[in-house]
């Protein structure tokens, strides 16, 4: 059995959606602390899919701000895991483009 070359590896990367490097998982929370008022956001950039700290950041503020802007995330039994699975082309990226990956992932996915 052949192992994936790098022209394999570059026809799958060119099939994948400039939408699939977000994934979205909503759990609710465990504990009913009267004192947590605010949804729970967690944002996940791994170091190993992007590398720049600078890049990891700019991620994090675009993905956090989206979520602030956007009434879906104020429930408060709930707490909300997104996790980047690839690099996205940081430098094209904006406000705008995450608030349309994270509509497309709201209105993709089955959530509680």
């Amino acid at each position: 059995m052949a192992g994936l070359n790098s022209k394999d590896a570059v026809k799958k990367d060119e099939k994948r959606s400039p939408f699939d490097w977000l994934s979205l998982k909503i759990s609710r929370k465990l504990d009913s602390n009267p004192s947590s008022e605010k949804a729970s956001v967690f944002v996940s950039v791994p170091k190993r899919v992007v590398a720049l700290a600078t890049q990891r950041n700019r991620i994090k503020r675009l993905i956090r701000e989206t979520v602030r802007q956007d009434s879906f995330f104020k429930d408060e039994g709930k707490t909300y895991f997104f996790n980047v699975t690839r690099l996205p082309d940081v430098k094209a990226l904006g406000l705008r483009e995450v608030k349309t990956i994270v509509e497309r992932i709201k209105t993709a996915g089955p959530f509680p």
